[in-house]
């Protein structure tokens, strides 16, 4: 587990979301992130940046 994943895990803002996010993502941690694309923090966001990473990771976990 990286640090970041040890200190954004659960995350707290929409930077901390984005970080874990690709953080999860570089580790191949595809389940947490599955899990974690669906808490409202991030499901809910209408927080530009936020969606765009969320839009990202949906995508490619479909495939």
């Amino acid at each position: 587990m990286s640090g970041i994943v040890a200190a954004f895990d659960p995350p707290e803002s929409a930077t901390e979301a984005i970080a874990l996010m690709d953080a999860l993502w570089a580790e191949n941690n595809c389940a947490r992130l599955g899990e974690l694309l669906k808490i409202p923090q991030i499901e809910e966001s209408t927080d530009p940046s936020v969606i765009e990473i969320r839009t990202k990771y949906v995508a490619r976990l479909k495939k």
